[in-house]
């Protein structure tokens, strides 16, 4: 094996082992890239970008896209996660945070949808706009 690829196993190696040590966090390519360089890892935001890119065609990580506005997120879900249940993402209209929502009744919402109204969502690109609890409180008085 040649240096250059052992060096490239590492930093991918190092990348799926922070995602997976994050669970069912979501993660952006730049949250990854600080935390590796932070680690002392030499790692260009492409190839953190390259690497996902391999991750997602393996099928070990799942990337959501859930606007142009907002970054790419990557979540771990390699078999031995235990990860079954759907993710729906929720905007603050207040403040604009992101909330990802791994709940099983947002994949009974899914089956709904697809029996009554022969609509299929797609978990990575469904969006629930309303207020997070902070500026629910502020909202109510």
């Amino acid at each position: 094996m040649s240096r250059k690829t052992e060096y490239k196993t590492k930093q991918k190696e190092a990348l799926l082992n922070y995602i997976r040590s994050r669970g069912h966090d979501h993660l952006t390519a730049s949250d990854i890239h600080e935390y590796l360089t932070g680690q002392g890892f030499s790692i260009g935001l492409t190839t953190v970008y390259r690497n996902l890119d391999k991750l997602v065609a393996e099928g070990t990580v799942t990337r959501y896209s859930i606007s142009d506005n907002v970054p790419a997120c990557y979540e771990y879900t390699g078999a031995e996660n235990g990860h079954d249940e759907t993710c729906m993402h929720c905007i603050c209209i207040g403040c604009g945070r992101v909330m990802h929502v791994h709940c099983h009744e947002m994949e009974h919402m899914k089956q709904h949808m697809e029996e009554r109204h022969s609509f299929f969502l797609i978990p990575q690109r469904t969006l629930f706009y309303g207020f997070c609890e902070e500026c629910g409180k502020t909202r109510t008085g």
